[in-house]
C-alpha cells in the first residue's frame, strides 16, 4: 500500500510540475498568487512535500486544467476555447492588479473569470479584455 502511494503522489508531483513549467509564467509568481512562499513550490515540484487539496484545487482553476487529470491522470489537457479566455483574462487581471496594486490570490482571478464568462453568455462577440476594462472600477473599488 505504502508503494502504491509513492508511486501516485510521484505522478501527481511530475504532472504538478508540468503544469507549472508549461502554464505559469514563474514558481514565483504562482507563488505569490497562491500566497505560498518559492521554496514551498519549489518543494512540490521536488516531491518533498504535497499540496494541500484547496490548493492543488485552486491551481487547477489558475491554470484552467482538470482535477481529473492533475489528480488521477484520467483526462488530457485540453486547448479549449474557455483555457483561451482563462488565460486572456488571467494576463488583462494581472496587468490590472499590477497597476492598482491589488492582491493577487486564486479568488480574484476567479472572480474575473467569472465575471466575463457572465458577460461573454450574454454578448459573446465582446473581448474578455474589453469585459474587464469596461468594469475595471468596480473590480478595484472590490478589491481594495
Amino acid at each position: 500500500m505504502k508503494l502504491l502511494k509513492q508511486k501516485k503522489h510521484k505522478e501527481v508531483t511530475e504532472r504538478l510540475t508540468f503544469i507549472i513549467n508549461n502554464k505559469v509564467s514563474s514558481k514565483k509568481e504562482l507563488a505569490k498568487i497562491l500566497n505560498v512562499a518559492p521554496t514551498t513550490v519549489s518543494a512540490w515540484t521536488n516531491g518533498r512535500i504535497f499540496p494541500s487539496i484547496p490548493i492543488l484545487i485552486k491551481i487547477a482553476i489558475l491554470t484552467h486544467t482538470s482535477l481529473d487529470w492533475l489528480l488521477l491522470g484520467k483526462t488530457d489537457i485540453s486547448e479549449s476555447l474557455d483555457e483561451q479566455i482563462f488565460n486572456k483574462v488571467f494576463k488583462e487581471g494581472y496587468r490590472l492588479a499590477q497597476r492598482y496594486k491589488l492582491p493577487l490570490n486564486g479568488s480574484y482571478f476567479l472572480g474575473l473569470y467569472f465575471l466575463v464568462s457572465q458577460e461573454l453568455q450574454k454578448n459573446p462577440k465582446i473581448s474578455p479584455e474589453e469585459i474587464i476594462k469596461a468594469n475595471q472600477k468596480m473590480i478595484v473599488q472590490l478589491r481594495k
